[in-house]
């Protein structure tokens, strides 16, 4: 488990890494008061998923860890999204 692992999401497509699932789910736009955004899933093999939004530069904590969203690139209708081990 390293501080600096990163973790690649998009529509409908499981990342496994540092022992968590992150799965994405749906992506959204920025608008007037809200950076753009998503809602993935995240698990361990020892939990239930949780559904989480986030918006870029936001955290979430998990099973004693710490995660960014760096940043999320779109193009069409797809999306992917880079995930930041912070602590």
């Amino acid at each position: 488990m390293t501080i600096g692992t990163h973790a690649h999401v998009a529509n409908g497509v499981v990342e496994r890494a540092d022992g968590l699932n992150f799965g994405g789910r749906y992506h959204f736009d920025a608008t007037d008061t809200e950076p753009e955004g998503l809602e993935l899933a995240v698990w361990a093999e020892d939990t239930d998923a949780v559904q989480i939004e986030l918006h870029v530069g936001e955290t979430l904590e998990f099973s004693g860890q710490t995660w960014r969203l760096d940043e999320i690139s779109s193009e069409g209708r797809g999306w992917s999204a880079t995930l930041t081990r912070v602590a």
